[in-house]
């Protein structure tokens, strides 16, 4: 039979668990984000790392539809 302290000894010795790789996600595509300003939105998006991958103006240059993308995630929006 092991005392306390030889079961304490031998668990110390084992080696500690090794962290798993986290799983790798597929691309994520986020429907509708849409903006009372949507040029102003762009802008945001823009300034914070996403590069735009799609722009549709409308009559007097008014932006409509923008798709936008950071790595794998893609943001299609819209105004409305």
């Amino acid at each position: 039979m092991e005392d306390a302290d030889s079961a304490a000894v031998r668990a110390s010795s084992q080696p500690a668990p090794q962290p798993q790789p986290a799983a790798r996600l597929p691309p994520a595509d986020l429907e509708d984000l849409s903006y009372a300003d949507a040029a102003a939105g762009l802008a945001w998006l823009t300034a914070v790392g996403f590069e735009i991958t799609t722009r549709q103006d409308g009559p007097g240059g008014v932006l409509v539809h923008a798709e936008v993308r950071m790595g794998e995630i893609a943001q299609p929006g819209q105004s409305w």
